[in-house]
């Protein structure tokens, strides 16, 4: 017997076989004096125990030609006989090396194609692993990783939409397990790609994808915003579309609120990393202002402040998360009278006559003496919305007369007012 591979007649040395590739074996008939015969004498049989498969090519004067071929990697045994009797060698074992590494054959372990494999809590420096156990084209474990490199991709999307690669890297080798391991320090929240390439080809379980969720909620990186209306130049969905306006501590934040209405202002949980949350952490969220002290309302990963004051003034609003200010608390929001309201306004007589500002609210009062006609009489409206702030306002004011003068004529009474 002697094989293809091997440069001498008498080579017998046949164990260099790799899967998926044929050796071919030739079976010489010789007599007892080494001469070759002239033709097949007797019935030649090849088996291969254990793994692949033998088939007989080509026949010549003399020689049987077969080819050993094997899709498993490992060892095997060959035996050949004539006529029951083995020959030469026989048996003699071959041991079928993997083939070339083959991308689709390799996998990225426990991970499926498209699916998410792992949902993860972002972080600054813990690294995520995941191991690859390269193959060749029959799913063969490799024998050596020599000249074998594999490049992994942290995707925001997918690389064939054109999306951003947030990381890459190239993998390393495990050497004692023949096998690839990675890590990645998953510091921005989302769900995101991972792809391992040997070249340009993907390995066969990637893409898949992966979840990294915030970590627990940090005062220092929350922000409290206002949904404010955009500038008309800048809406984009049309008049009064809006967008979040970021408070700052010491500064008016949105325009002016008028007393006894509601205004929402959102705080934004996030992360030590600045990742926003997007569920509740359980975290007590408290706002305050002049001793006025509320309590947040979860909302997903954010929190309601329904901010409501009935005086009004300038207010400094101290917002906390868990115990601690929030990193724009103290922002500060103003609050002006509402519309006035006659029901609560009232009018004061201003007369030398007259204490200033004595009150004729309501029923007719008199103010010291009858005054003489022509004399001037001065009376002033305090102008107040509905909560009894005072609420300047340019509405019509007017002396109306309650009744006719003593000379009977009816004329109206007139005088001047002040706001």
């Amino acid at each position: 017997v002697r094989c293809s591979e091997c440069t001498s007649t008498s080579c017998t040395d046949c164990s260099k076989l790799t899967a998926g590739t044929a050796t071919t074996f030739e079976v010489v008939q010789r007599d007892a004096y080494g001469n070759k015969l002239l033709a097949l004498s007797g019935e030649v049989t090849v088996r291969v125990a254990g793994l692949g498969s033998v088939v007989v090519t080509a026949k010549s004067p003399g020689v049987a030609t077969y080819d050993v071929r094997s899709t498993v990697a490992g060892a095997a045994l060959v035996t050949v006989q004539i006529n029951g009797a083995e020959v030469g060698p026989s048996p003699f074992s071959v041991n079928v090396r993997p083939a070339a590494v083959s991308p689709q054959q390799s996998n990225v372990t426990g991970c499926l194609p498209r699916q998410l494999c792992g949902s993860f809590q972002a972080d600054i420096a813990l690294a995520r692993q995941f191991t690859l156990e390269p193959k060749d084209t029959f799913v063969n474990a490799l024998a050596s990783l020599e000249g074998v490199s594999f490049t992994w991709y942290l995707v925001e999307g997918s690389l064939s939409e054109g999306n951003r690669i947030v990381l890459s890297s190239g993998l390393a080798v495990a050497t004692p397990t023949l096998t690839y391991s990675f890590g990645m320090v998953l510091t921005k929240a989302g769900v995101f790609e991972v792809e391992v390439r040997n070249g340009d080809i993907n390995v066969g379980n990637t893409p898949f994808s992966i979840q990294v969720n915030p970590g627990n909620a940090w005062a220092l990186t929350s922000t409290v915003e206002l949904m404010a209306p955009l500038p008309p130049g800048q809406q984009t969905t049309g008049p009064g579309s809006s967008s979040a306006v970021t408070c700052s501590a010491g500064s008016v934040c949105g325009p002016a609120l008028t007393a006894g209405e509601v205004r929402t202002y959102t705080l934004v949980s996030r992360d030590a990393l600045g990742n926003q949350r997007t569920t509740p952490g359980g975290e007590i969220v408290t706002f305050a202002t002049k001793g006025m002290a509320e309590q947040g309302v979860a909302v997903g990963g954010t929190y309601a402040l329904y901010f409501l004051r009935t005086a009004t003034g300038s207010f400094s609003v101290e917002v906390q998360l868990a115990g601690t200010k929030v990193s724009n608390s103290g922002f500060v929001v103003e609050v002006v009278p509402a519309a006035p309201q006659a029901n609560v306004s009232f009018a004061a007589v201003f007369s030398q006559r007259c204490a200033v500002g004595r009150d004729i609210q309501g029923a007719v009062q008199r103010c010291g003496d009858i005054y003489e006609a022509g004399e001037e009489v001065d009376v002033g409206l305090h102008s107040e919305d509905k909560l009894a702030n005072p609420a300047p306002t340019n509405a019509t004011c007017a002396l109306v007369p309650l009744s006719t003068n003593r000379s009977g004529s009816g004329a109206a009474l007139t005088g001047n007012y002040t706001r």
